[in-house]
């Protein structure tokens, strides 16, 4: 059934205090079975995020109006007045009337019919007095911003103390303002220019960024319904958390390690900086983030790379003195979020900073035992809290004396770190801190590090020693474990398909784990102990006498890599049908053989398989990559 704006709003916010959703996510679920007009959708978003941007405001206005006491209300009635009150004192485009009467019709409709009369005389109340609500108390201090502007009274009070009054009033009223999307380039695939008029030929907008490389900025549009996005030509990324990766600098042949990589986004740059080349491995903790991790590692092309679920402490016991680079985008108590996503305020508690400093030391402790002598760590987050961010890089430099900060380039918006604010280390200078208003992004804060000495060559340096449990130990060897490469006749299989590249991957280095095969990076001992997603590049799967190719290897394909491709536009009516999963018609010479598998493309990227009979390509996009 079709829902109302306001109907579709209210769904979500009750989505996002029951599951803790995150807006984006409670939102474009509900939006997706509202049936909504996109004028009407976009005034969903406007209501839900608004909201969500100004919850201590408006609880503050409504308690004035309410003879109940807001926290002994029925939480989804609660919810109601808030959006509606929104609507009512902050956004103009709605008639106060039209916000009182739906909001008493949802009420009823929404199985709180015993409400509807408070919520009608709450609102009208509310609507009566929308040019002279109450006051809030002691203008000019902590607790005024606080409820003005709905951040925690510490933040407030810190950026009061640091900074003065008006730079914090314009830092957190940045934080409720809408800013653009920042798309960084998937270079792996296309360029910035055919991006831009892919996106414009959706309907969305662009422009380069004023300063970043390979980076486009966007307000509107579906960009999850974009066809680039599907092909996976681009990733939404701050310009403040580019930063992190441009600085950790790395480049082709080099092992790195992001460390709290979900849900990808600066793993995906990472992986498109090395270009197929060195290893790059990708962990986080969260098995469910993780599988999220691994998703757009392949839609993005990714091909040394290895997928991991494990503790920081775990990967150290595997990889100690392992990595050239290594990014900990910390988990963090998020105030720099609060603008990308509002619900992060509903979430946070004063007791965040303190737990999330601890663990950020926990993780950095493991981190710098996996660098190498003269590799790069770089410590972001996305927090103001000092106890995490220059309270983490001095504990850092206090209890890893071969732990070094180094300067990093400068970009419009960068502000010097606040030795004050941790040891009173003057190094502390050389960390970075980026505000909202300041750089019309997120909040972060970066810190680079390096390790002295000097790095051993790959080619000497001792393999860890793999550690084995009494379980593997006992464990028989198959091609599943120890000895996981293909027997003689999957090899002929293999290398019958394989020869269609123009460069074939060497059979030798190919795994096979229950008939499904990947072609792994060097990788050292022990590495097998780890719960990985994946080792390596997924290539497909062997089903009796035939191979067949999977998703994450077309994409990391193009029209120059494999021999037997199907090339199509992207305004051609057959690259629409193909990402629905419709067959489609191949015209005689379209591809080098008259049937069998082909590389599909879209102008001359690999886009997915599919299988061609008599004219016809049978369509192999999985059903989960599908429009």
């Amino acid at each position: 059934m079709a829902m109302t704006a306001r109907e579709a709003a209210w769904t979500a916010l009750q989505r996002w205090r029951k599951n803790g959703a995150w807006s984006d996510a409670a939102l474009n679920i509900v939006l997706q079975n509202a049936q909504l007009a996109p004028r009407d959708a976009a005034l969903a978003a406007r209501i839900c995020y608004g909201t969500l941007q100004n919850l201590t405001l408006l609880d503050h206005y409504l308690a004035a109006y309410c003879t109940t006491p807001l926290q002994k209300l029925e939480p989804k009635v609660l919810d109601l007045l808030r959006l509606s009150a929104y609507q009512i004192v902050l956004l103009d485009k709605v008639p106060p009337r039209a916000a009182v009467n739906e909001a008493v019709a949802l009420c009823r409709k929404g199985g709180c019919a015993r409400a509807a009369g408070l919520v009608n005389a709450v609102l009208r109340r509310v609507a009566e007095h929308r040019d002279a609500l109450p006051e809030i108390p002691g203008a000019g201090t902590a607790s005024y911003l606080a409820v003005r502007t709905s951040h925690p009274q510490w933040l407030a009070q810190m950026l009061i103390d640091a900074h003065g009054y008006d730079f914090a009033e314009r830092a957190l009223l940045a934080n409720n303002a809408d800013a653009p999307a920042c798309l960084q380039v998937n270079t792996l695939k296309t360029t910035t220019d055919a991006l831009a008029a892919s996106l414009r030929a959706d309907g969305i907008e662009t422009q380069p960024h004023p300063w970043l490389p390979d980076a486009l900025l966007c307000r509107g549009g579906n960009l999850a319904a974009a066809r680039a996005f599907a092909d996976g030509w681009f990733y939404v990324q701050d310009a403040a958390a580019h930063c992190a990766v441009l600085a950790a600098g790395a480049r082709p042949g080099m092992r790195v390690l992001d460390l709290c990589a979900a849900p990808g986004g600066k793993a995906t740059e990472l992986n498109a900086r090395l270009k197929g080349t060195g290893l790059l491995v990708a962990n986080d903790i969260s098995n469910a983030r993780a599988k999220a991790l691994l998703r757009n590692l392949e839609l993005f092309g990714s091909e040394n790379v290895l997928v991991t679920n494990e503790t920081p402490a775990g990967l150290a016991d595997v990889f100690p003195g392992f990595f050239d680079k290594i990014l900990v985008d910390a988990p963090c108590s998020g105030e720099g979020m609060f603008r990308k996503d509002e619900a992060v305020i509903g979430t946070w508690t004063p007791e965040r900073p303190d737990f999330f400093a601890d663990l950020q030391r926990e993780i950095t402790s493991n981190a710098v035992k996996m660098l190498r002598p003269g590799g790069l760590m770089m410590y972001s987050t996305c927090t103001f809290a000092p106890q995490e961010d220059e309270g983490t890089v001095s504990f850092l430099l206090e209890n890893f004396p071969e732990m070094e900060l180094i300067e990093m380039e400068g970009y419009e918006g960068f502000s010097k770190g606040n030795p004050v604010w941790g040891n009173g280390d003057p190094e502390i200078e050389k960390t970075v801190r980026i505000w909202p208003h300041k750089m019309n992004g997120e909040g972060h804060y970066l810190a680079l590090f390096r390790k002295k000495g000097e790095a051993i060559p790959y080619e000497t340096e001792e393999k860890p020693i793999e550690k084995k449990n009494k379980k593997q130990k006992n464990r028989k060897k198959d091609r599943g474990t120890e000895a996981p490469g293909p027997s003689k006749a999957e090899k002929q299989i293999l290398s019958d398909f394989l020869s269609r590249m123009t460069a074939p991957i060497p059979v030798e280095e190919l795994e096979v784990r229950a008939g499904k095969v990947y072609h792994s990076p060097s990788l050292p001992d022990g590495v097998r102990n780890l719960h990985f997603l994946r080792n390596g590049l997924y290539l497909g799967e062997l089903k009796k006498d035939r191979f067949e190719p999977s998703q994450p290897f077309a994409v990391t394909l193009s029209a120059d890599k494999f021999k037997d491709y199907m090339n199509l536009k992207a305004d051609d009516e057959r690259t629409e049908k193909y990402l629905h999963g419709e067959t489609i018609s191949v015209e005689p010479g379209e591809t080098a053989s008259p049937s069998g598998w082909k590389l599909v493309c879209v102008d001359g990227f690999g886009l997915g398989w599919g299988k061609l009979v008599n004219g016809t390509l049978k369509n192999k996009y999985p059903v989960g990559w599908r429009k």
